[in-house]
């Protein structure tokens, strides 16, 4: 092969180094060439013979960078002896000429654009062309979709949490409320809209404010359903930031900027004023509130501007400051209507300020319920059911208008369901409520289990009878006797402690728990106890001293441990027989393929007893639930036994009264079970008057269902539709095989398993230091979304995961693939109707309308691919469509000094045939374009007239999402105009 001919000044690339910038020819001799690359003030010599340089010259029409960073077109190229001079004006300047000798480039060039690549001899193979183009398509794919954030996360797909996910994740800052019952998820939907909004760019800032004792539940239920990586800010992180910050005292820097994704608690800023301030100027586009319904206006130590703080205060004044906010509640009967009102300002100060008000338009509202429910259930209203439904049409509608929506329900057939349906769409617009409010209940949703209840007398052992002696006013050692002896146990010396029995050999609760599992063979159980040192022991005993497969969860575990865990228990070969969960620990995780509950001890607290039996009393629980109450006879465990089955029925149905009762009956409560007497008429009659209350709020709370409300909730048709879009969505566009493609390119090595997961490794062959998402000791990932809600060990790579998104990334942000050249034997040729032509360009070409993802340009104009296969004209060939797909596989290799030579032959043809095919990707962009401005005007249109329309009768409808739909509207438009054409990729051809 001929040595390439070098010259002093001559700009060249090493194809070894190309991070070393553009090299100059420093010094020569007959072997050697050296090469000076100024920009890291680094050299390098190299064997003229075979030296792995490209030789660097533009052309006519490049754009090229001076070293003093002026950029400049190229008119003409002169050749100087062995060197060029670059005849150039400046982009913004076409008067002056400017003569450049090729030694003034700048030495910091990136040949990061294909066609660059391809002339310089930055060439790659053929597979990572075809890697490029398909990572683009595939994005275009998943930008296509609006239910790419709803199908993101480690999450059933349960019809009434996509519903309402959809409804509010589409709005801009959407400020509403989750009051669903407890046990159907709002968690889960909180996590779905967060998602939907970031995947959107609706959201880019988001803070999340719950209790203490909820911080780590939330940070792993983020991380482990949807893959966010939120920073909590407690104390000890606080501590951290406030030592950087010193280094920089003048700054001036706000702490809560330093992460986008930030997890904290409102006692945090009881403890620590300054940094509520700081929260308050977060600049946060969505805040979610968990516990909302504990917020209370009662006044804690530390004082705010010379005034008592209280928690509500405290999120009153960020829920200002914030764009949208979720407040995640309990239902509102169950707060009380005063509370929820308060919660409602949260929202909306503006449209809740009068409480009387509020209260009258509620009762109205409740009033007209058995006439909705008439409505709904098709049945024939009477003369004082229209009347009530003409006083509330016509705050909103003249006589006329409401005569129109009320004649249908008189008439028959579809004419009389059409009009019911529009009657009620009508009064759910008109709702107060109805927009900002989300509840949902058991009775309006299908698909829960069915629950028995099964106690277990048990005779109090002598040790805990000689501490309930002790300690008789104690309440926590009456019903958690195991933690009064391990705490006795901590005092005794050395000799004693080796004579006294551990605790598992006194309670008879264990040897009725070695039995228990012992007749229930090949079944799961799950237990339940309040504290992690009871878990801990008792499942140490399980598995050392009985030899029971088991598994143990609490607080101090780590994700991963805990992970491992629930894999263990949710295996079905040698697995955990049981899983002995402490309260903090089973937090967030449910277990609906187990039936069996063991609730070691019982919480007083009965909506934590109903997060118990949350944990399996899941939708899609397949089997009726078993509950198990080992329960110390004569003991206060007994009598809260008592009080939950008698009083308020809280094991076998969710009892949406039971809070409200417990408050009112709490210290009588108390009272009766540190004196347990319960055949004590006294105790029968305070079960029955607390029966009868509970029985009352029920009543009421059934009575004032808000039957409008639950239909704005759920809409059963739209949730159908959308869980038929994830579906289609997910069986069309699976990661699964641009996954594979991905680690085939890369060199990760991946092995399919019997269960459908993949085990993925890094290798020694792996070209890039560090893949994303890829830790150095592997993992195990599935694409499949039941193997991952049952293997938690497993992640669950979607679209959004960040391995996912970061091989998209990494594919698209390098200049990698955008050149390649192959050679296609003749045959091949012949057979493809080529044999004429030295060679044919695949070239992929997409369409750039950047702009800011809040946007939401991809509705309209996601990522396209515009993909060609060009041939040289004035042949036969030319004039017809040529598809290289099925020769693909039979592309062979070609040396990459080989493929410069024949690139640099044909370099005129190349760059004259490419330009041709701008043309054609420039006017397809046109058509293209123009279809989706027309389609987002139509679109963005409609919306504004529909909230134009929803503002005259709903005052909850906000002037700013008004406005930002106009904004919206018109930016985007403005950037489709400035749309424009980017070469993404070209694979030059050879025939043989």
């Amino acid at each position: 092969m001929q040595s390439p001919l070098f010259a002093l000044g001559q700009r060249w690339l090493s194809e070894t180094e190309p991070e070393l910038g553009l090299g100059i020819v420093a010094d020569l001799d007959h072997r050697t060439v050296t090469l000076a690359f100024r920009s890291c003030e680094q050299q390098r010599r190299y064997a003229r013979q075979q030296a792995p340089l490209s030789r660097i010259l533009f052309s006519a029409g490049d754009s090229i960078t001076t070293l003093h960073g002026d950029e400049l077109i190229v008119i003409e190229v002169l050749a100087v002896g062995d060197t060029v001079v670059y005849h150039a004006h400046l982009a913004e300047d076409v008067t002056e000429t400017i003569k450049l000798p090729e030694s003034l480039i700048s030495d910091t060039l990136a040949l990061n654009k294909p066609l660059e690549r391809l002339l310089s001899g930055q060439i790659d193979a053929a597979q990572w062309f075809y890697l490029r183009c398909h990572t683009l398509s595939r994005l275009g794919d998943i930008e296509k979709t609006p239910v790419l954030g709803l199908c993101s996360g480690r999450t059933d797909l349960i019809p009434h949490q996509l519903y309402i996910a959809s409804e509010v994740a589409s709005r801009h800052a959407p400020r509403v409320m989750l009051a669903d019952e407890v046990g159907l998820g709002k968690t889960i939907e909180a996590g779905l809209i967060l998602q939907q909004q970031l995947v959107s760019g609706l959201a880019s800032r988001v803070l999340i404010i719950v209790p203490d004792a909820l911080l780590n539940q939330w940070l792993v239920e983020m991380l482990r359903r949807f893959s966010l990586h939120f920073s909590i800010y407690d104390e000890e992180r606080c501590g951290e930031i406030l030592e950087a910050m010193a280094e920089d005292p003048d700054s001036g820097r706000n702490p809560f900027l330093e992460d986008q994704l930030v997890l904290t608690s409102v006692d945090l800023f009881h403890r620590l004023p300054a940094w509520y301030e700081f929260a308050i100027q977060g600049e946060w586009d969505l805040c979610i509130v968990d516990e909302a319904h504990h917020l209370r206006d009662e006044p804690a130590p530390s004082p705010v501007r010379g005034r008592a703080r209280t928690d509500y205060s405290m999120v009153k004044r960020i829920a200002e400051s914030s764009r949208g906010i979720l407040l995640l509640t309990a239902t509102p009967e169950q707060m009380g209507l005063d509370n929820h009102f308060a919660l409602l300002q949260l929202l909306d100060p503006n449209r809740f300020s009068d409480y009387e008000s509020y209260r009258q338009e509620q009762s109205e509202y409740h009033e007209l319920a058995s006439t909705i429910n008439t409505v709904l259930s098709d049945a024939d209203l009477s003369e004082a059911q229209i009347c009530s439904l003409e006083a509330v049409l016509g705050r909103h509608h003249d006589a006329k208008a409401s005569a129109q929506l009320l004649a249908p329900l008189q008439s028959s057939g579809s004419a009389r369901r059409e009009g019911r349906e529009r009657l009620v769409r009508t009064l759910l617009d008109q709702h107060g409520t109805g927009r900002i409010l989300f509840r949902n209940t058991r009775k309006s949703l299908t698909g829960f289990p069915k629950r028995e209840v099964y106690p277990y007398p048990l005779p109090l052992p002598e040790a805990y009878e000689a501490l309930r002696a002790e300690r008789p006013n104690a309440l926590e050692t009456h019903l958690k006797p195991e933690m009064a002896y391990l705490s006795a146990s901590a005092l005794l010396d050395e000799e004693e402690l080796e004579q006294r029995l551990p605790w598992t050999s006194v309670d008879p609760r264990v040897r009725w728990l070695v039995d228990f599992l012992q007749s229930k063979r090949g079944e799961k159980v799950l237990l339940i106890c309040a504290q992690d040192a009871t878990a801990v022991s008792l499942e140490k005993y399980l598995r050392v001293s009985v030899g029971i497969r088991s598994s143990v969860f609490h607080r101090n575990m780590d994700l991963l441990d805990r992970d491992r865990a629930a894999a263990y228990f949710a295996g079905s070969e040698s697995s955990a027989q049981i899983l002995v969960c402490s309260e903090i620990g089973s937090e967030g995780r449910n277990f609906q393929f187990c039936r069996h509950l063991v609730l070691f001890d019982l919480p007083l607290n009965p909506d934590l007893l109903e997060q118990r039996i949350g944990r399996l009393d899941r939708i899609g629980q397949q089997h009726t639930i078993q509950i198990h109450t080992p329960i110390f006879s004569g003991s206060a465990q007994e009598g809260l036994f008592l009080w939950y089955q008698q009083a308020l029925n809280a094991f076998e149905a969710v009892a949406p009264a039971a809070y409200r009762v417990y408050r009112q009956h709490e210290n009588t409560l108390q009272a009766q079970l540190l004196n347990p007497v319960f055949d004590d008429p006294a105790f029968t009659a305070f079960l029955e008057d607390a029966h009868a209350l509970n029985e009352a709020l029920n009543r009421e709370l059934e009575q004032g269902r808000d039957r409008l409300l639950e239909v704005n909730s759920f809409n059963k048709t739209r949730a159908a539709q959308l869980l038929a879009e994830i579906e289609e969505f997910e069986a069309e566009c699976t990661p699964e095989a641009f996954m594979k493609e991905v680690f085939d390119v890369f060199g990760i090595h991946y092995e399919h398993n019997s269960d459908t997961s993949y085990t993925i490794q890094p290798t020694e062959e792996m070209i890039v230091s560090a893949f994303p998402g890829l830790p150095d000791e592997g993992l195990t990932a599935t694409f499949a979304r039941q193997l991952s809600l049952h293997r938690e060990d497993v992640h669950f790579l979607t679209w959004q995961h960040p391995m996912v998104r970061g091989a998209i990334d990494l594919v698209l942000d390098s200049p990698q693939g955008g050149a390649a050249v192959s050679l296609l034997s003749r045959v091949d040729a012949a057979n493809a109707g080529l044999e004429d032509e030295d060679f044919v360009i695949e070239a992929t070409y997409r369409i750039l309308a950047p702009a800011p993802r809040h946007l939401q340009m991809s509705r309209y104009l996601p990522a396209t691919s515009l993909r060609y296969t060009l041939v040289p004209e004035n042949h036969e060939s030319s004039r017809r469509s040529v598809s290289l797909d099925p020769l693909r596989q039979r592309l062979r290799f070609i040396d990459k000094h080989d493929a410069a030579g024949l690139v640099a032959e044909h370099q005129a043809r190349i760059v004259d045939l490419l330009r041709k095919g701008e043309a054609r990707a420039q006017a397809e962009m046109a058509l293209k374009v123009s279809e989706a401005s027309n389609i987002m005007l139509k679109t963005q249109t409609a919306e504004i007239k529909r909230l134009v329309a929803l503002k005259q009768v709903n005052p909850n409808v906000r002037e700013s999402e008004l406005e930002f739909l106009k904004e919206q509207t018109l930016q985007l438009h403005q950037a489709m105009n400035q749309a424009s054409i980017e070469l993404l990729a070209v694979h030059v051809i050879f025939r043989e």
